[in-house]
């Protein structure tokens, strides 16, 4: 795995009892809407400022968490809690918007620290040695593939 993460592009499809595909960082953006749905219309939210985003964050999805920490080094080093902007999508409506976000260094070996100062949310998210989440409270926790 490389140590840096920079988001470029990203697409996204969406399937519920409608469906929904977008692809981000394109000029315009692409949206193709299939069914019915009474979500707010993906893409960019108008008065979303995206500046200073690196990388985005899929709401629901804890690999996104991936890209800050590795890009961070969070698991080599201590590292100031800098702020970050993140463009956040939220699930299911493949909305965007600017997230205030905080990735840290833990005490803890494989652990990292977030917050989101957007959705009020904090947690200390367990990592494997590659950055890649295990625990991530009330939102995920891997699987064990090697149990019997």
């Amino acid at each position: 795995m490389d140590d840096e993460f920079n988001g470029t592009s990203l697409e996204l499809v969406g399937v519920f009892h409608w469906q929904e595909r977008i692809s981000f960082f394109q000029s315009p953006c692409l949206y193709y809407p299939r069914g019915d749905s009474d979500l707010p219309a993906p893409g960019v939210a108008a008065d979303a400022d995206l500046g200073g985003a690196v990388d985005c964050d899929l709401g629901r999805c804890p690999l996104t968490n991936v890209m800050p920490i590795r890009r961070l080094g969070l698991l080599r080093k201590e590292v100031p809690d800098p702020p970050l902007v993140m463009a956040w999508i939220d699930v299911p409506s493949l909305r965007v918007i600017r997230s205030d976000q905080v990735y840290g260094s833990s005490p803890t070996a494989g652990k990292v620290r977030y917050t989101s100062y957007s959705r009020d949310f904090s947690a200390e998210i367990t990592v494997d040695s590659h950055g890649i989440v295990i625990d991530y409270p009330e939102l995920a926790l891997r699987s064990d593939f090697n149990s019997n």
